[in-house]
């Protein structure tokens, strides 16, 4: 996929640009007012600014090293052109699109504000495509509405909005690299729907224009059925043309000791049918995995890795107001299992590989677990995690954001690095528009050439 170069910008004019985007836009709803409109109540200035301060007091004293992404000097100005822009009222929409950009700076996924669980009803109807992002432009991936509207085509305004100030607006981000934008894209591309009723109130009914110049007016649907399609996080296993193992990982989250046992009993289900395979070679997939638990990372490395290992060296964390570092001396001995694989294994990633699934990657990799296909991760080797979530005074707005950072197996203080697997491919706008998957072909191929 082809880059546009980055240039660099000092703190004015990123302050300048920030500005330009958001205060700028009127902060009237763009759209339909939410059908849940009573919770759009009003917060006097006072108010918001006691969010705003409980905001960022968070992010500067909760999070050992919130910045490791994003400068101080950045994030101060954009914090400060906030504080100097607050209004006299504001809804609680309006309110989660002033503060929006603040975490969006930050470059971290782990940090994320949302607006109240409640504040659509359950009868609201979102944008009706899934889509796929490059750079400014827009294009359907697939139609949950009308005909005339193609897998393919591309979309330049929505509701008379230039898609390309769609996207600034959802962006609020200064990238440093590639990586960064790539995942931006690929991550907004599964919530663009709700990032469009949030930030811009768009919701009910669409205007689509098309770049072939085709002008069109669709119903949205509900997000029921945009998550059945969005989210798929069942873990699955088969045999790929007779002689691959092929166990697909789409999420390593569990919040109860019931879920880790489901998945624990999944994974050795798939070893177990392996072995009576027979297979000799094995693709684990964790693409589009954003993480959960490296527990359960772990129960899957066992399988196939028998020396003690570690995924994480160190942590850096916050107790009673102090920054501390623990390094990690021990290391994991794996589970002994009898239907353990010992055949040859390929794990696949792409950017949105993040968080403990991240860890997986770096750690397979590190201590040579096998052959690495897919993309430059966006996560360097010191990462957030330890996700906890606040409800602002007055708002209600939630705020997700790490307590901790976790020093990954490589890491070097002097340089940023980022996971890079073995082989690097990253697909084409033509093959993703097509639907082809590039890197699991790459894996047979690699595997059929004994490498």
């Amino acid at each position: 996929m082809s880059k546009t170069l980055y240039t660099k910008m000092n703190n004015s004019n990123y302050a300048i640009l920030f500005l330009g985007l958001f205060f700028t836009i009127n902060f009237a709803a763009c759209g339909q007012p939410p059908k849940n409109a009573a919770n759009n109540r009003y917060l006097s200035r006072g108010e918001i600014e006691s969010d705003f301060a409980q905001l960022t007091k968070i992010i500067e004293t909760n999070v050992p090293v919130p910045f490791y992404n994003c400068s101080r000097a950045v994030y101060d100005s954009v914090k400060k052109g906030i504080a100097s822009a607050i209004p006299g009222s504001a809804g609680v929409q309006d309110v989660y699109r002033i503060f929006y950009p603040l975490i969006q700076i930050l470059n971290d996924a782990h940090f994320s504000i949302h607006l109240p669980n409640d504040f659509f009803s359950d009868t609201m109807r979102y944008f009706p495509f899934k889509v796929i992002i490059q750079g400014n432009k827009l294009f359907v991936k697939e139609n949950l509405s009308t005909n005339s509207i193609r897998k393919r085509d591309e979309i330049i305004a929505i509701n008379s909005i230039p898609v390309k100030e769609i996207i600034a607006k959802m962006r609020s981000c200064n990238f440093k690299s590639p990586g960064e934008e790539l995942f931006f894209e690929k991550w907004n591309e599964g919530v663009f729907y709700k990032r469009l009723a949030a930030l811009f109130n768009l919701n009910s009914w669409f205007d689509i224009e098309l770049a072939n110049g085709g002008h069109f007016k669709v119903q949205g649907v509900r997000e029921a059925l945009l998550k059945e399609l969005l989210e798929n996080n069942e873990l699955s296993f088969k045999i790929l043309e007779d002689t691959i193992g092929y166990l697909k990982i789409p999420s390593l989250a569990w919040n109860k000791q019931d879920d880790r046992k489901n998945f624990d009993n999944r994974i050795d289900s798939a070893f177990t049918f392996f072995q009576s395979k027979g297979v000799g070679n094995l693709i684990i997939d964790i693409r589009g995995n954003m993480g959960g638990s490296t527990i359960l990372a772990r129960d899957v490395l066992d399988y196939i890795y028998f020396k003690p290992y570690t995924l994480g060296q160190g942590e850096v964390y916050i107790e009673n107001g102090v920054s501390k570092e623990n390094n990690h001396a021990s290391l994991h001995t794996p589970t002994a299992h009898s239907n353990c694989f010992k055949g040859k294994t390929i794990l696949l990633n792409d950017v949105l590989t993040y968080s403990s699934a991240h860890m997986m990657q770096v750690g397979f990799q590190y201590y040579n677990m096998g052959h690495t296909i897919g993309e430059i991760s966006s996560e360097p080797l010191f990462i957030t995690g330890e996700v906890n979530t606040v409800f602002l005074k007055n708002s209600s707005l939630q705020f997700y954001y790490g307590t901790s950072n976790f020093i990954l197996p490589g890491f070097k203080k002097d340089k940023k690095t980022f996971y890079t697997p073995n082989l690097t491919y990253t697909p084409t706008l033509t093959e993703r528009l097509n639907g082809m998957d590039v890197i699991l072909e790459k894996a047979k191929s690699s595997i059929a050439q004994g490498k």
